[in-house]
């Protein structure tokens, strides 16, 4: 038999190691197989990975285990990677022997000798088979295992002698075997065996109580887990390997994987319960962002795996905000296009401090017509003032926090669309039904610095107010909640940029499809799926163009269900995109999962990534969605263009690539970005005109009313309001003679309300 060596990274001497982690990679091309087995000891602990797929875990021992590891073989190129801890003494070490049968029965070992490959340091995709490790260098051979056999021989003699003793136990006990080490019987399944050091339980999937859930034909519903899988479910992430991360409402979180491969997650994982309640959770960059109740009140946190033990167990709070009201507090969490983490929350939880004085949304006021207010008779919102429900945005450590847009009563959940452009579904009062200031549930586009015009009582400023903007689309009666934006090629094509939303108290999930109107879009509220119950909390898009969505909320009964439709195949097949067209062709960019793939490719490029990925953005061959997806990718991964390149795309024929410029020179915000935006001012476009505004608002000195005359005189309520909002950051010496002396009624009522958002007095 081949003899394995004890294998470390070079940086350290035999018995002089530090307490660190070291990361080994060993890539084979296999055949179609019978059978694969791993025996593998370590010093101290350690986890095996099988192309990507967590297979065993353990700690040092005397004794050589053996796994079968035959499920997540795949023929082609497989990887083998393997994390070893050091947690006591200056003694580690790795040796292992990975043994295949192929189907003529011919057996092939592969040992850890120095052509495996290592690392001290490893990324979230290193277990992959599609990581680079050609940077990493090779492993150090301490020496041979060389009574490795023998040993491993012994063991296998008493798991076996257990194995029988255990068989006689059985057979007069109603007790379960309970094998510790080591394969489990080949006639037991990991349906009904779970080994000692497996972490994953089986999902049961019992059945939905309330009947069966309509659907339209051509899509089937089916369920994944069920209420004693993951009790009662808020919230829902997909990470960053498209592994579903689901949380209860008392805080506990499930990792749920697929380790069957049918594209269908069918066991669980306890993942921590690392704050009291759950309200929104976004998996990014190896981390997840969780709102909820923690020890120390409301917040935004950042919680992460910091002992690597398979469980999110530190965290660190990024956002405080006030209040004890739960349901009406933080809730969703979205990555946004400039890179900043956007939380819509509710209207009983204020920021602990101030938000930066920069912020979008910085001059809210009550507006109160007829005094004294007439509040509530329940008392619910009493006492609470502008802006009410807001949606916030931060960088990803916390320290800068900014009020994006106000207004809303209890919005639950946010999405971004394709372009960037953000969403939102806000709730009603379901007491003010039949008063003049009720206002049904609605979904918002959300611009930066909107107000929507929610106050208690009976203070709701009507849509016709000029300081307010209006719903894309009335949704009636109900209680929105989870929301997503579905950009995938699964569905059919009159799904694409559709946004799909539950409804918890109406017992069902939308599908409202939006279509351009001016400088803004106009929804179409349609029935998706209906159920009686049917508590959905929270929807997210798989990599495969599945759609899952959670239930529960306030002790209701918890499920996993997904949806597919019955015209497509799943998995559109995006290998025949190579290289940099994987890129720009990926589905659900802004998905932790789909960004992780883009991430890759950028690693699959290396030094032409940055010349590749602009010259893709300049291309006037490829297609506009091409196109904007390369601009956004930029802003996340880089290389950001100059001002130069955005100069020359803000003067693109095509209408997409102006308004993606348009926002782009926003964030640059610098004198020659300002300039280039002035000239864009009377773009024919009225959605790029509305980004110009937008971004001369983040330029110093904004803009006057002579340069947004087009866009203040507009009809459009969309396109005025956001030049409104610029004029407010120039200063007003520089436009209000300009506004006093206009005969222009529109650009007169918009530059007073300027003039009263600066100078109220």
């Amino acid at each position: 038999d081949a003899v394995p060596n004890w294998i470390w990274a070079a940086e350290h001497q035999p018995g002089h190691v530090p307490q660190v982690t070291c990361y080994f990679r060993k890539t084979m091309s296999l055949p179609p197989l019978s059978r694969a087995t791993l025996s593998i000891v370590a010093d101290d602990w350690f986890e095996v990975y099988v192309n990507g797929n967590i297979a065993v875990r353990g700690t040092a021992s005397d004794q050589i285990q053996t796994y079968d590891v035959s499920r997540f073989i795949r023929v082609g190129e497989n990887v083998i990677a393997v994390k070893v801890s050091n947690r006591e003494g200056q003694t580690a070490g790795l040796a292992g022997r990975f043994v295949t049968i192929d189907r003529q029965q011919q057996t092939r070992a592969y040992v850890t000798d120095a052509s495996w490959k290592t690392s001290l340091s490893g990324s979230i995709m290193w277990a992959r088979s599609s990581y680079i490790d050609h940077r990493w260098p090779q492993a150090k051979a301490i020496g041979p295992f060389r009574d490795f056999t023998a040993r491993l021989a012994a063991t296998n003699s008493t798991n076996a002698k257990a194995t029988a003793a255990k068989t006689v136990a059985n057979s007069a006990s109603s007790e379960a075997p309970a094998q510790s080490q080591g394969q489990a019987p080949e006639q037991q399944s990991d349906e009904t065996t779970k080994q000692a050091d497996d972490p994953f339980v089986a999902l049961t999937k019992q059945p939905v109580a309330g009947g069966q859930l309509q659907a339209p034909r051509e899509f089937i519903v089916e369920q994944i887990a069920g209420h004693d899988d993951v009790g009662s479910v808020t919230a829902l992430t997909i990470n960053e390997f498209g592994q579903l991360i689901v949380a209860q409402e008392d805080g506990q979180l499930w990792l749920l994987i697929d380790r069957d491969h049918d594209g269908k997650p069918d066991a669980k994982r306890d993942y921590g319960k690392p704050l009291k309640t759950c309200q929104g959770l976004l998996s990014i960059n190896g981390s997840v962002y969780v709102t909820g109740l923690g020890d120390d009140g409301l917040g935004l946190f950042q919680v992460r795996d910091a002992d690597q033990d398979g469980k999110l167990d530190s965290v660190h709070k990024l956002v405080a905000f006030d209040g004890e009201n739960i349901e009406h507090g933080p809730h969703g969490i979205r990555l946004g296009p400039d890179g900043m983490l956007y939380v819509v929350v509710g209207n009983h939880s204020p920021l602990h401090e101030a938000s930066n004085a920069s912020s979008p949304y910085s001059r809210g006021y009550e507006g109160d017509l007829i005094q004294p207010r007439f509040e509530d008779p329940g008392g619910h919102a009493v006492g609470v003032h502008a802006p009410g429900g807001y949606i916030m945005r931060t960088d990803l450590s916390g320290k800068r926090v900014e009020t994006f847009a106000g207004g809303l009563r209890n919005s639950y959940d946010l999405a971004f669309n394709s372009q960037g452009e953000l969403f939102t579904h806000d709730s009603d009062m379901e007491a003010d039904r039949g008063t003049n200031w009720y206002r049904p549930t609605r979904v918002y586009h959300v611009l930066p610095g909107s107000e929507f015009g929610w106050r208690s009582g009976w203070a709701k400023w009507p849509d016709y107010y000029l300081d307010v903007l209006p719903g894309i689309a009335d949704t009636g009666r109900g209680s929105p909640t989870g929301m997503v934006v579905y950009n995938h090629a699964a569905f059919p094509q009159n799904y694409r940029d559709a946004i799909f939303s539950c409804d918890w108290s109406e017992g069902r999930i939308l599908v409202i499809p939006t279509v351009e109107a001016g400088a803004s879009y106009r929804g179409e509220p349609q029935e998706f799926i209906k159920g009686q119950p049917l508590n959905a909390t929270d929807i997210e898009v798989a990599p495969d163009g599945a759609v899952y969505f959670v239930t529960g909320g306030r002790g209701t009964a918890g499920n996993v269900f997904r949806v597919v439709w019955k015209g497509a195949a799943l998995r559109p097949n995006l290998d025949v995109a190579k290289g940099l067209d994987r890129a720009l062709r990926q589905p659900q960019l802004y998905s932790s999962w789909a960004r992780q793939e883009v991430a890759l490719v950028k690693q699959e490029l290396g030094e032409s990534w940055g010349d590749a990925i602009l010259s893709a953005s300049r291309d006037v061959a490829r297609s506009d969605d091409e196109r904007v997806q390369a601009l956004q990718i930029m802003n996340w991964l880089g290389p950001r263009p100059d001002a130069a390149a955005l100069a020359e795309l803000a003067g693109d024929r095509r209408i997409a690539v102006r308004r993606a410029a348009a926002r782009m020179l926003g964030q640059r915000a610098d004198v020659a970005a300002a300039r280039r935006l002035q000239q864009m001012v009377g773009d024919p476009d009225p959605f790029v005109r509305r980004r110009v505004s937008e971004s001369l608002g983040r330029c110093a000195g904004g803009a006057g009313p002579a340069l947004l005359q087009k866009s203040l005189d507009s009809a459009d309520r969309f396109e005025a309001w956001s030049a409104r909002l610029a004029l407010t950051h120039a200063p007003v010496e520089t436009w209000l003679p300009v506004i006093l002396a206009t005969d222009d009624q529109r650009i007169f009522l918009q530059g007073g309300m300027a003039v009263l958002a600066r100078r109220p007095d």
